[in-house]
């Protein structure tokens, strides 16, 4: 949820018309990402980071998640921590 939201803020407030134009380039080949993210193309963006930052790359497909990680270089996934995690046990 909270991931959803901050991508709320990150559609409108930093996302380029050209990424916007681009995210909706996905939703036109029909890469929907869930049923409540058909809505609209800012609610596709932010059900997409959500799920990716939840769930990690599976979630959303390889193509999105490394769109949305183009995009938001800073979203940590469950997946991402979980690897930080290990290297740093091992440490």
């Amino acid at each position: 949820t909270v991931a959803h939201e901050t991508g709320h803020s990150v559609w409108r407030t930093s996302l380029s018309g050209a990424a916007q134009s681009a995210w909706e380039g996905f939703r036109k080949r029909g890469l929907w990402i869930s049923e409540y993210a058909k809505k609209n193309a800012e609610e596709a963006f932010c059900e997409a980071l959500g799920l990716l930052a939840a769930y990690g790359s599976r979630a959303v497909g390889a193509e999105v998640a490394a769109w949305l990680q183009t995009i938001v270089p800073t979203v940590r996934t469950y997946a991402n921590g979980r690897r930080a995690m290990k290297r740093r046990s091992r440490g």
